[in-house]
């Protein structure tokens, strides 16, 4: 298309995308007057490249009807994302599509892009028994799952956190997933989810994390290790997920410093 911004994808393009949300299971991201929603793309259908069609929604995304909406995901390091209003149909909720999706990968332009391709892993107690009936505790560390939909959309400093544990309550739950997911990393915080009750867990317990974050060669890599402490815990109403806020208690000056960099 002659003249068209540089920063838009049209037709084919939009459609090979599009077809990747669906592929990939990319989550999409729904805003309106500083509500966010993740909507999983196992629920989604994309009908003639036209509507988007979310079936079994939840109740919060079912009061969006009649609401403009932004509407975003993250495919390839670039953020895609359109307007749209949201209408409540039989089938579900849909939204109409527009022509041409806008296209934005400023968040992975820095010199370090890589590096916000972070990962996370969680140092616990697990209380467990032996055959004898003896109770102990074993040191554990378990992989996590970082939410870059949350990561890219919370991404400051200042965010609150019963904003991320809202969005993340709300969203349709995903029995699939049976790891610790984060949310939202900063200098001095970090906000850990639970779809399963995978350990016991407080407020003022003190947990581990290491923090891998690849670079460009020489380095390669970056590993921060850190101590966080649980100063909030929120939970959904059926008890099926909750959302921890921990505030870091032990790191390193140069530390902070990136990660300072990374997310402010």
């Amino acid at each position: 298309m002659i003249g068209r911004p540089e920063n838009q994808v049209y037709e084919i393009e939009r459609n090979i995308i599009l077809e990747s949300v669906i592929r990939k299971r990319i989550p999409l991201s729904v805003n309106s007057d500083l509500n966010f929603f993740t909507v999983d793309s196992s629920s989604i259908k994309i009908l003639d490249y036209k509507i988007i069609l979310v079936e079994n929604p939840n109740e919060n995304l079912l009061c969006l009807d009649g609401k403009t909406v932004d509407v975003s995901f993250i495919y390839n390091d670039v953020r895609y994302s359109f307007k749209s209003c949201l209408k409540k149909v039989s089938a579900g909720i849909a939204f109409v599509m527009p022509l041409f999706l806008d296209a934005d990968s400023s968040d992975f332009s820095s010199e370090n892009a890589d590096s916000k391709k972070f990962s996370v892993e969680l140092f616990f107690e697990a209380t467990e028994k032996t055959s004898d009936g003896t109770v102990f505790k074993n040191k554990r560390t378990i992989e996590c799952l970082v939410r870059h939909d949350f990561i890219s959309h919370f991404g400051s400093s200042v965010c609150a956190f019963e904003k991320i544990s809202s969005a993340y309550i709300f969203e349709p739950l995903n029995p699939s997933i049976a790891v610790p997911e984060v949310l939202f990393l900063s200098r001095e915080n970090i906000v850990i989810a639970f779809q399963k009750k995978i350990f016991e867990i407080n407020e003022n317990d003190e947990f581990a994390l290491w923090l891998k974050f690849p670079l460009k060669r020489p380095l390669n890599e970056r590993k921060i290790y850190v101590s966080f402490v649980t100063k909030k815990i929120s939970h959904d109403s059926a008890g099926e997920k909750s959302c921890v806020f921990g505030k870091f208690s032990g790191i390193k000056l140069e530390d902070v410093r990136f990660l300072d960099e990374m997310f402010r």
